[in-house]
């Protein structure tokens, strides 16, 4: 018995893509509003992020001065 095959689709372009309009370009939709460029959710974590890296910073650059200074008076 003779095993049966589908046919095969062809991959080959029967139109041609149609050319931009005289001008160069394509027109481009006006924008409706400005989008963020990370989403709120992002924002907020970045913002949780570096808050926490600038507190910690600040407390050791703030206890360093301590030791200095007690060292210094005491």
């Amino acid at each position: 018995m003779a095993r049966q095959f589908p046919e095969r689709s062809t991959h080959i372009q029967t139109e041609a893509p149609k050319a931009p309009p005289a001008g160069g370009q394509a027109e481009i939709a006006p924008a409706t509003g400005a989008k963020p460029a990370l989403p709120w959710g992002w924002q907020v974590a970045l913002f949780v992020w570096l808050a926490s890296f600038v507190f910690l910073a600040l407390n050791d650059l703030l206890s360093c001065v301590y030791k200095v200074v007690s060292r210094m008076l005491g």
